[in-house]
């Protein structure tokens, strides 16, 4: 028989499978496939024996496949059926405590003194975690940072005797591993690091669990990205979509998709970018709002960079981004950019000329200068096509002022000075102003260009 698939698992545990290949799934995990008993976790442990699983292959007998089957669909059945229970518990409290808004030592007591299984606290601490992860980062860490520690807690803990050493070596890992992310989105790489090597660690003791498995390296990926590695970044989101499409999980495979688009836009490749973020968009469903209006804002940049001006402003109006981040200020300037930027290409300057200057005013209020020197400068393309070449001047000499102030890096501070010097000798064109400008948002990401001219 071929190893066995996410489908073959799950059509066994459901009863579906027709007795002969019941039979010959049961006898090729029997026979002690390395690969497949590390995939399929649970399974694969419900059928060794004290002496752990089998050397060679066992002769069965016809009928011994029936009482094997028959109790490792119990117990399978059983250990689901406790999952279930766990996962409607940890629901119903985190609906409620939503609802309370009440402030994060409280949150913590209560969690502390709920009735969830030890498992389930660890899980809602995460997803109280994820849920921060656009609103407060450090929130994001300490949730993280207590979960961990209720993880590591497990075999001390009063049901702990409810929980396989596999389940409890999957709880370690998946704290650990939401710890190291939690870490990496407050630029805390070596400690990141540090934590996902942790994870991997605890992950070997565990169930072979493939979600685990594909997060962690999700994880892994968006590392290697922020640290600059991005062919091994890129390598790793195969993987991971791999993995997610194997499982089932669409959406999830279309999130990893998504985060190789927006790897391609920065590396310049528009076109595939703005592809494979269309293909990851459409996998998406709805159980992640602030990750599906990230994601189409994602890829609304890639389409405008790509020229598709018409299109993007079509999309724009459908994706209600603005209502997604009335409650995130800086998303939502970042929203008004785009809008600009989209009217600019549609040849609508004077409507695009006052997105610019909203944007890069309220940029500059919040005090991020950066930013705002980045829409002014951008704003400067349509004053060009408007002739108030004094204002583009007076944008770029701005520009400049910041980024030495802010003492930014060398090829940046090339990029503007280049810039500054054509715009006071009015041979700037609106072309080379987009070019500057895209260059300096690549160059966020991708600290290795060089600015040519």
């Amino acid at each position: 028989m071929s190893h066995v698939t996410e489908q073959d698992l799950q059509m066994f545990v459901a009863g579906s499978l027709d007795t002969a290949s019941r039979r010959r799934l049961l006898h090729h995990l029997l026979s002690g496939c390395a690969e497949c008993r590390a995939r399929t976790g649970w399974l694969g442990r419900l059928l060794e024996t004290d002496e752990g699983p089998p050397q060679d292959p066992p002769r069965y007998e016809e009928s011994d496949y029936d009482e094997v089957t028959a109790r490792v669909l119990t117990a399978a059945r059983a250990s689901g059926e406790r999952v279930f229970r766990e996962h409607e518990a940890r629901e119903r409290f985190l609906a409620d405590l939503r609802l309370l808004r009440l402030p994060f030592d409280e949150i913590l007591n209560r969690v502390e003194k709920s009735r969830l299984p030890t498992r389930a606290r660890v899980d809602a601490l995460l997803a109280l975690s994820f849920e921060e992860r656009a609103r407060d980062p450090w929130r994001m860490l300490q949730y993280a940072h207590v979960a961990q520690m209720t993880a590591l807690s497990l075999s001390r803990a009063k049901d702990s005797r409810d929980f396989s050493p596999a389940e409890a070596a999957d709880v370690r890992a998946r704290a650990w591993g939401e710890l190291a992310n939690a870490y990496r989105v407050n630029e805390k790489l070596p400690e990141a690091a540090g934590a996902l090597a942790q994870a991997k660690t605890a992950r070997t003791s565990g169930s072979g669990d493939l979600m685990l498995h594909a997060r962690l390296l999700d994880v892994e990926a968006s590392l290697r990205t922020d640290q600059r590695r991005f062919d091994e970044a890129h390598r790793l989101l195969d993987r991971v979509v791999k993995l997610y499409l194997e499982i089932g999980e669409k959406h999830l495979a279309g999130r990893a998709l998504m985060s190789q688009g927006i790897g391609l836009h920065y590396d310049g490749e528009i076109q595939k970018a703005v592809a494979l973020l269309k293909k990851g968009l459409a996998m998406l469903d709805d159980r992640d709002s602030p990750m599906l209006a990230t994601a189409r804002k994602a890829l609304l940049d890639a389409m405008a960079a790509n020229g598709e001006y018409a299109e993007a402003a079509e999309l724009l109006l459908k994706s209600g981004l603005r209502e997604a981040f009335e409650d995130e200020p800086l998303s939502y300037l970042k929203v008004r950019w785009l809008e600009g930027r989209i009217l600019a290409g549609l040849g609508k300057l004077d409507r695009a000329a006052t997105a610019f200057a909203d944007a890069r005013d309220s940029f500059l209020e919040y005090g991020l200068d950066y930013e705002g020197a980045l829409v002014g400068l951008e704003s400067a393309a349509v004053l060009l096509q408007q002739g108030r070449l004094n204002e583009v001047e007076a944008l770029a000499t701005e520009a400049l002022e910041i980024f030495e102030m802010l003492d930014i890096q060398r090829e940046a501070i090339r990029a503007v000075a280049y810039l500054q010097k054509v715009c006071a000798s009015r041979k700037a064109t609106a072309e080379l102003v987009r070019e500057v400008v895209s260059f300096l948002e690549r160059l966020e990401r991708r600290p290795h260009l060089c600015f040519f001219y």
